[in-house]
């Protein structure tokens, strides 16, 4: 396995803090149809597992509280 690029971390800080505007946009953008999250990741440099977490955390804040809506249907 061949890597193709290296990433070198400087200072103090490691992990980057993403502002909750900034986790909706990346989460909201991950999860479109036909997206395939772990390229959707690499590309903004993120690691799937908070996509997830946020996702999940989103969910709990919705007025729905991330559960299925139903709607009436006349047959």
């Amino acid at each position: 396995m061949a890597y193709h690029f290296v990433e070198v971390l400087t200072g103090s800080e490691r992990r980057r803090n993403y502002t909750p505007a900034e986790k909706v946009r990346i989460v909201e953008e991950a999860f479109h149809l036909g997206v395939i999250l772990k390229d959707m990741a690499r590309q903004l440099g993120v690691h799937e597992s908070p996509l997830y977490r946020w996702r999940r955390l989103m969910r709990a804040v919705s007025p729905a509280g991330g559960l299925p809506t139903f709607v009436p249907v006349m047959v």
